[in-house]
């Protein structure tokens, strides 16, 4: 703590008094900006109706949002998950399909060749 008492003496040179001005200055400024400060905050917990409903309106709004944002997450992965299984179930099918249409055909009689003309 400070030995000072209020006022710089006569003995003091000029800087240091000049000093110990601009602190106290600096002090009382900073005082005031404190008592602005907790006034504006103070002011602003106690903001107009339609402020405070447009706020509670937009936390609505933004909850939506995010809701929606999940969903469209969740139908992507389902979208992703129904093509991936389309495309493996196409592979599949053309690996079954394959043989057996060459075997279905010739069991349908529709041999070409020297069967075919004669007849038989």
């Amino acid at each position: 703590m400070s030995t000072r008492k209020g006022k710089p003496s006569q003995s003091e040179p000029p800087l240091i008094q000049k000093l110990l001005l601009e602190r106290r200055e600096l002090l009382v400024s900073c005082e005031r900006l404190k008592l602005e400060l907790a006034e504006l905050r103070g002011a602003r917990a106690h903001s107009s109706p339609p402020l405070r409903r447009l706020e509670q309106e937009n936390q609505v709004l933004r909850s939506k949002l995010a809701a929606a944002r999940r969903e469209l997450d969740e139908f992507r992965a389902g979208v992703e998950l129904a093509v991936a299984h389309l495309k493996n179930t196409r592979v599949d099918a053309e690996a079954e399909t394959s043989a057996p249409i060459v075997l279905a055909s010739a069991a349908a009689g529709q041999e070409t060749g020297p069967a075919r003309r004669r007849g038989l």
